[in-house]
């Protein structure tokens, strides 16, 4: 049972932006604000954890683009990405979850990830991500997973472009739910039993999958990147948020 009641307002899900602290705070396992000075390569943990997070590649903050806080994390299209070390944190399983970005895409290669969670590269049986287009699929936002078939999860009806857009999906009682600035634009009950991943040696990685295979890279900016595990924050159309997450 999750220790604060769903209301309408104020600390309700769907409308966590209209306060200043998170009261599922306790749940986010990654928490990357991606602020800092201009090519600057190191990315910060602001959740309790505070884990290490590692630029590879041209991985790196830029000041060009930011949605909130003056900087983003920018990649440019040939396997930049930032990567955590492997953590159990990112082990899914049938439970709740919600993994959420804003992100700002100017092109990238055929199946970018925005965010990818995996023991190696996008082909391990146990990895899935957050895609910002297929070779189907240009420029759409897709949830996929390895372990469910290679199956596009779901796909979304809005296209991504060179504006900042927040993307989030949710697991809610086993049925994910793909969101884009704010609404709703897919569902899949298929999976209700299934777990999207059990490998205790998950990866997240940031920007393309986490060995930099080729056709996942990302050509654009992503910030404000939070994983909160054990919590579907949203469960009905809601108002994107107006500054970035909070840090406590």
């Amino acid at each position: 049972m999750l220790p604060f009641p769903f209301q309408s307002g104020g600390l309700g899900r769907g409308s966590q932006n209209a306060v200043s602290a998170d009261p599922y705070f306790s749940y986010v396992k990654a928490l990357l604000h991606c602020d800092g000075a201009n090519n600057s390569t190191t990315f910060t943990d602001s959740s309790s954890i505070n884990r290490t997070m590692t630029a590879q590649a041209q991985a790196k903050i830029s000041t060009t683009q930011s949605k909130f806080g003056g900087a983003s994390a920018s990649f440019d299209g040939s396997a930049d990405r930032v990567v955590s070390a492997a953590s159990a944190d990112f082990v899914m399983g049938t439970g709740d979850f919600t993994v959420e970005c804003w992100v700002y895409k100017s092109g990238g290669e055929t199946y970018p990830r925005l965010v990818f969670f995996g023991s190696t590269g996008w082909n391990s049986n146990d990895s899935w991500g957050l895609l910002a287009g297929t070779a189907g699929n240009t420029n759409k936002v897709i949830l996929t997973s390895y372990k469910m078939g290679a199956s596009d999860l779901i796909v979304s009806t809005s296209n991504l472009s060179a504006a900042w857009t927040h993307v989030a999906v949710t697991r809610e009682s086993g049925v994910f739910k793909l969101w884009i600035n704010g609404t709703q634009e897919g569902s899949n009950s298929s999976y209700t039993g299934t777990a999207i991943e059990d490998s205790s040696t998950n990866y997240l990685s940031v920007g393309c999958s986490y060995n930099g295979g080729g056709g996942e890279a990302l050509l654009g900016y992503v910030d404000d990147v939070r994983i909160t595990k054990g919590v579907a924050r949203y469960t009905s159309n809601f108002t994107p948020p107006a500054s970035a997450f909070p840090n406590s």
